[in-house]
């Protein structure tokens, strides 16, 4: 039996496309969509940032319940039912509804801080049944997306049948949590160039154990390696230091068989603070031997904002991309940092 975890295929809902598709055509023509919003920050500047046009969005499902219409969380529904439904199309065979393991930056998402209500009324407002006794939610900031796919997997070897639907969604479209981010210096302007462009999206990947990719006659990538670890390094700002990412990144490249190295191409959730990519230099130096002397490194955050727990799983939806429509067939490392010092990290070859 092939205990490897195979993608079966990806969806993605960003700024600057609505599908995975549509996401990794922009990416690769440079397209940018950053905006200003009708919010101002402290120097009485519009906030700006790779947010979806509120017309793109489908309204609040009528059967969805206790959550306010102008929430964060109810964004966060109207951002992740498009890539479920787009996943749920996919021709597999299941004798059952999949569960669905998500990724959100905070609790303060969930509508009455509950797991339960958040898939319940995801499921509503996609119109898409899932297996909500064995979904889950995932909260770790910004890592949190690649986190969900990491305990998709561990899922899978634990002996559950599969496949699951994994992912993140997040958005910084919330004006409390961009004040919070611009008192303390961390979002780009003219008066502050050590920050990030907000965004928001959402990725989900479909996984299933390699027998059952083959029995269905599809995946066009397998996740080759994957870890996650925590390290007690953030900071009160948000920003991380130390050796969590190194760690990380020598942990899943050590697992790695040669034939897949040197490692060619890095998608990285990096988005112009200047903290983390000091740490993926030094990453980088500890590591280097394992890199492709011409390596690429990747930061879709320039083009769409940073997407914050939806990142990585969009990361994952442009290397598939890339590798099943051959215009960047090489291996891909995709790894990404929360603000409280948690990092995960994937390696995805083709097929």
């Amino acid at each position: 039996m092939d205990s490897s975890k195979v993608i079966l295929g990806t969806a993605a809902m960003t700024s600057v496309g609505f599908c995975t598709r549509q996401t990794a055509t922009s990416v690769q023509a440079g397209i940018s969509r950053i905006r200003d919003t009708d919010w101002e920050d402290k120097d009485l500047n519009p906030f700006r940032g790779g947010f979806v046009p509120d017309d793109c969005l489908q309204p609040l499902h009528r059967k969805t319940h206790d959550v306010p219409a102008d929430s964060v969380g109810a964004r966060l529904l109207q951002l992740g039912a498009p890539a479920l439904r787009e996943i749920a199309g996919l021709p597999i065979q299941s004798k059952s509804y999949l569960p669905v393991i998500v990724g959100i930056s905070s609790n303060e998402q969930l509508p009455l801080g509950s797991d339960e209500l958040f898939l319940d009324n995801l499921m509503r407002q996609a119109q898409i049944r899932i297996d909500l006794a064995a979904s889950e939610v995932v909260v770790s900031t910004r890592a949190a997306g690649l986190v969900a796919v990491d305990n998709a997997c561990r899922r899978l070897e634990q002996g559950f049948p599969g496949p699951i639907i994994a992912g993140g969604i997040d958005s910084y479209f919330d004006l409390a949590r961009l004040v919070d981010l611009d008192f303390a210096e961390r979002i780009l302007n003219e008066s502050n160039l050590d920050g990030f462009l907000p965004g928001e999206g959402a990725g989900l990947v479909l996984i299933a154990n390699a027998d059952y990719a083959a029995k269905e006659g599809l995946g066009g990538a397998r996740i080759a390696a994957l870890a996650t670890t925590r390290h007690h390094d953030g900071t009160s700002n948000g920003s991380t230091f130390g050796d969590g990412l190194s760690e990380t990144i020598d942990k899943l490249l050590s697992g790695i068989p040669d034939e897949y190295l040197p490692c060619r191409r890095v998608y990285t959730n990096l988005n112009g603070e200047s903290q983390g990519a000091k740490e993926w230099g030094v990453c980088y130096l500890r590591n280097r031997s394992r890199f492709s002397e011409d390596y690429e490194l990747l930061h879709p955050a320039e083009f769409m904002g940073d997407s914050g727990a939806a990142m990585g799983p969009i990361e994952i939806g442009l290397a598939f991309d890339g590798i099943t429509n051959g215009y960047a067939a090489d291996s891909s490392l995709i790894w990404a940092s929360s603000d409280e010092g948690e990092y995960s990290a994937l390696y995805v070859v083709p097929m």
